[in-house]
């Protein structure tokens, strides 16, 4: 199993410039980092490797090759910068099973963790699988039918949320896929194709810093631990 971590997006929403804060790099508690919380999760998950996506944020990339030597796991850079950035999931196709994490997104421990337990437990017979947030995080409603999502929609309804972290165990399945400008609207076309795509439900807490307003709500979850 291999992951990639999407780490070089433009934040054009955050307020901050990339050079000023990357939103990855956004400080928690005890030195740690989003990003640095992300990978001491995934360190425990008995990965082959862990690429990061940096394109050219050459402060991401020399941060990640000082702290690399405190996990097993071997992480690697990605300067590529494709265009548009939803071309990635093709980039990567021959990798599968590839699970992609979105790295400016807070995930609780032991969210991760538990992600890839449920993950390597239900993958028989899936060829994409989904986290899923109780609480609204990304930007599409989940349906489910038994251990697989039904259906993928902006105006719902549906009982979880999209929470940036997907998972394709089959990568035949992007000859189905049309390419879009987004990311998400790349996982939300599985369960359309009729691709069986499963999920796990990930306990609360997760925050997407996409907005300026999500540091004082991170900061707040912090501050109850």
């Amino acid at each position: 199993m291999k992951v990639v971590i999407f780490a070089a997006g433009n934040q054009t929403r955050f307020g901050l410039s990339v050079a000023e804060q990357p939103k990855v790099l956004f400080p928690l508690k005890n030195k740690q980092t989003i990003l640095s919380n992300t990978l001491s999760q995934l360190d425990k998950c008995d990965l082959e490797n862990i690429t990061i996506t940096v394109a050219d944020k050459e402060n991401v990339a020399t941060y990640i090759r000082n702290i690399a030597a405190s996990f097993k796991t071997p992480l690697i850079i990605d300067e590529f910068k494709p265009i548009p950035f939803s071309s990635y999931p093709w980039r990567y196709q021959k990798l599968s099973p590839v699970t992609f994490i979105f790295g400016d997104i807070y995930f609780p421990n032991p969210a991760l963790i538990n992600y890839f337990e449920t993950l390597r437990k239900e993958m028989a017979n899936k060829r994409a699988f989904i986290g899923a947030s109780p609480i609204p995080v990304g930007d599409y409603h989940l349906q489910t039918n038994g251990h697989l999502i039904a259906n993928i929609s902006k105006e719902g309804p549906g009982e979880y949320f999209t929470c940036g972290l997907f998972t394709i165990l089959d990568d035949s399945i992007l000859d189905k896929i049309n390419k879009t400008e987004k990311i998400t609207e790349i996982f939300a076309q599985f369960p359309g194709q009729g691709l069986d795509t499963g999920y796990a439900v990930l306990p609360k807490g997760i925050i997407d810093m996409d907005t300026p307003d999500k540091i004082d709500l991170l900061k707040a979850s912090l501050a109850s631990f």
